[in-house]
């Protein structure tokens, strides 16, 4: 029976987690190889298990039926403030409107007891004037006068004051002085703009085409044709300052020109400048035979030639009317065959250079 005890002692201090070092070495030398032990604390950690499990419900049951009870509780309270609340605003409305209805018996019957004064009752339609003063004509000793109450009306609009006088001797004559102030109105007075006029060559749109022919090195002059697309003709051409009825400019020389134009609305459009540089209007041989010529066609105009070497060394010269080379240097030696540069200058300034290649 002891050891019996012990061994359910034993597997009690397993599952509660108090068991010592001993008792676990124990514990696991019976669990493996006893059977009967392993069967016993199968079905008493079960046993554990299913109390754990109820004690949880029980314990969730008990937490959601606490707090249900206090949002209850919580509920019966703010409805008994709004139930207070609700009974103390009656209350308060209550007592106003009957102190509302004493107040306006009370002003009637001031009224009806003082009925033995005469009266005048002066409206004001300005809230913001001061009340009539009384203007005795005829000033006695005896005579008085004596501001009687005011009537008060129980709900007064902001734009009506009735102020009443009471009149105790018929030789005192009341007279009514206003004073009508008209309110100093400033009207600011803004200047008038006049519509803003579009300028009708906004819409304008002037294009050019400009064609050029080069002048010639030698006799021949340039010419500059100008076409135009838009506006409305007839047009004014200007070239340099000179103004021309027609898009064509002859006889030029070589040299920098600005050309503009206007339409028949005063249109114009911005300059544009050519240039214009001299050319060779003739066709040169590009390749000759030694001992041929080679012909520079100058127009009959002195000009220097030089036939260089493509490294640029001076080969040939000659100073001539329609200067020409064949093929040989200045000593009189026949050049290999091959690409050369030649050069014509005027006056000291190169105006044409070229290419010719010397074959046999």
């Amino acid at each position: 029976m002891s050891n019996e005890f012990d061994t359910y002692q034993l597997i009690q201090r397993i599952l509660r987690r108090e068991a010592s070092e001993f008792d676990q070495q124990k514990f696991d030398q019976l669990y493996t190889e006893n059977a009967t032990f392993k069967s016993l604390f199968d079905e008493e950690r079960q046993i554990n298990q299913a109390i754990k499990g109820l004690v949880v419900q029980e314990i969730s049951s008990t937490i959601s039926s606490a707090f249900i009870a206090e949002k209850e509780r919580q509920s019966k309270q703010r409805n008994k403030k709004i139930g207070i609340s609700i009974a103390v605003i009656a209350l308060v409305s209550i007592i106003g409107f009957q102190i509302d209805i004493f107040d306006k018996k009370k002003v009637t019957s001031s009224a009806h007891n003082s009925t033995t004064t005469s009266t005048i009752e002066v409206t004001h339609l300005k809230p913001q004037e001061e009340p009539q003063k009384a203007i005795e004509v005829f000033p006695s000793l005896d005579n008085t006068i004596e501001p009687a109450p005011t009537k008060i009306n129980p709900k007064p609009t902001p734009e009506l004051f009735i102020d009443t006088l009471t009149i105790k001797n018929k030789n005192t004559i009341l007279a009514k002085q206003e004073e009508t102030q008209e309110p100093n109105i400033e009207i600011e007075e803004k200047p008038v703009l006049s519509p803003k006029l579009e300028n009708p060559c906004d819409q304008v749109d002037l294009e050019l085409e400009i064609n050029k022919l080069s002048p010639c090195l030698f006799g021949g002059l340039g010419e500059i044709e100008v076409l135009v697309f838009g506006g409305k003709p007839p047009y004014q051409f200007t070239l340099n300052g000179k103004s021309e009825d027609v898009g064509l400019f002859n006889n030029l020389t070589a040299g920098e020109y600005e050309i503009s134009i206007k339409d028949d609305q005063g249109c114009s459009s911005n300059g544009q400048l050519v240039v214009l540089k001299n050319s060779r209007c003739q066709s040169l041989p590009k390749a000759f035979n030694a001992g041929e010529e080679w012909l520079y066609d100058s127009n009959y105009e002195i000009v220097e030639l030089k036939i260089l070497s493509i490294m640029g060394l001076e080969i040939y010269t000659s100073t001539a009317e329609n200067p020409s080379w064949k093929g040989f240097d200045t000593n009189g030696d026949l050049m290999k065959t091959g690409a050369y540069i030649f050069m014509i200058s005027k006056n000291g300034q190169v105006i044409d250079k070229g290419n010719v290649t010397l074959v046999r």
